[in-house]
């Protein structure tokens, strides 16, 4: 943002065939490189006018040595453009990888583990030692028929190489093939084909086919797939994109849908809550106005009592001792009265429920007692 706020876009273009895209802000001394590399773990490095390194995301070291980091020279012509693989270069790039792979067997000993494993496995350490992309090298492997997953070290020197070598050409053929007819004719119909891979995703209740990627070439590793067929990859990059952008949109429209619906299902089970808290306030209530009508002699009598007591000792303790060395028999609330508050002259009861006629549901879970709390002050 420091070197390029403020500056224009002046040029954007492709470095080479390779997968680099290098733009332009500012001119002469003034000017700034922002490269995107597309391939490996992918990067962005700014450059000043003389395209020397001032920041990047990450910093690495090239196949041939040459380390790419701040305060270093970004040269831009070193990708040279798509080069076809040869015999040589492929030896270089197996051996480097089965170096690789041996030299982790030797420091975590001859067993590797499930980790390990996919550091050494041919298609990752390929992936790193040549230009070609992840997927590319996976198809090259499997047409050779070799696993893609297998440790670097145990390609053999002959048969594998050989066949590795003659995938790669068919994959280099078509590359150069499909290049050459859309640089001469970009609209004709002798370019390649674009293919349109989709994936079948599985649910409780049914199957979709979802849109997952294009391709300019039918994989090996995609043959199991869906694949539907244009008759240029331009057809079928705007075919992709369009279909993204429209499931993106109902995504969206489905998620605030889902949204909307996930409020009003917590708002209806929260008011449905709260009218099953109403009306259990509402029956507890009622139990409770109906055994004061019920023990109405009984509660007017204690209430009595216990301001009459309250005069005398104004100690709780001392009220519910005195009440509770009274004869229950003549006096049955006194084993009722809980406790007596004398700061908000209050009086908690326990009463058996009673004379309270209940539902069969209730009967059978046994009814409990209920407690009231009453002013005894009011006579």
């Amino acid at each position: 943002r420091k070197h390029i706020r403020g500056q224009f876009l002046n040029d954007v273009r492709q470095v080479g065939k390779d997968r680099v895209l290098q733009m332009t802000f500012g001119l002469g001394n003034r000017s700034n490189h922002l490269i995107l590399e597309f391939y490996a773990a992918g990067n962005i490095i700014l450059c000043d006018h003389e395209m020397t390194i001032l920041s990047l995301l990450r910093s690495y070291e090239t196949p041939d040595g040459r380390h790419v980091e701040v305060k270093s020279k970004y040269l831009i012509d070193d990708g040279g453009g798509f080069q076809p693989m040869s015999c040589d270069r492929l030896v270089k790039a197996i051996e480097r990888s089965r170096s690789i792979c041996r030299g982790l067997r030797e420091s975590t000993g001859s067993s590797l583990t499930r980790k390990d494993k996919k550091k050494t496995a041919l298609m990752k350490l390929l992936a790193t030692e040549c230009q070609y992309p992840g997927q590319l090298i996976e198809h090259v492997l499997l047409c050779a028929g070799i696993q893609p997953d297998i440790p670097a070290d145990e390609v053999r020197n002959d048969i594998d190489l050989q066949r590795l070598l003659q995938a790669f050409k068919e994959i280099d053929h078509l590359f150069m093939l499909g290049h050459s007819q859309q640089l001469a004719t970009p609209s004709s119909s002798a370019a390649l084909k674009g293919y349109v891979i989709l994936d079948r995703i599985s649910d409780s209740s049914n199957q979709t086919l979802v849109i997952s990627e294009f391709s300019p070439i039918l994989l090996k590793q995609q043959e199991d797939k869906m694949v539907l067929e244009y008759p240029s990859i331009d057809v079928a990059m705007d075919e992709f994109f369009s279909t993204i952008d429209f499931n993106r949109d109902q995504k969206d429209a489905n998620e605030a849908v889902e949204t909307v619906s996930k409020k009003v299902n917590k708002a209806k089970k929260d008011i449905k809550s709260h009218t099953e808290g109403l009306k259990q306030e509402e029956l507890l209530n009622h139990k409770k106005a109906t055994l004061l009508e019920l023990n109405s002699f009984h509660i007017d009598e204690a209430l009595d009592k216990i301001r009459g007591l309250v005069k005398i000792h104004r100690n709780a303790a001392n009220v519910l001792h005195e009440i509770h060395e009274m004869n229950s028999t003549d006096c049955p609330w006194t084993k009722w009265l809980q406790s007596v508050d004398l700061a908000n002259t209050q009086a908690s009861f326990r009463l058996p429920q009673e004379g309270i006629v209940e539902s069969e549901a209730v009967k059978s879970r046994g009814a409990t007692d209920i407690t009231l709390v009453l002013d005894y002050s009011i006579s």
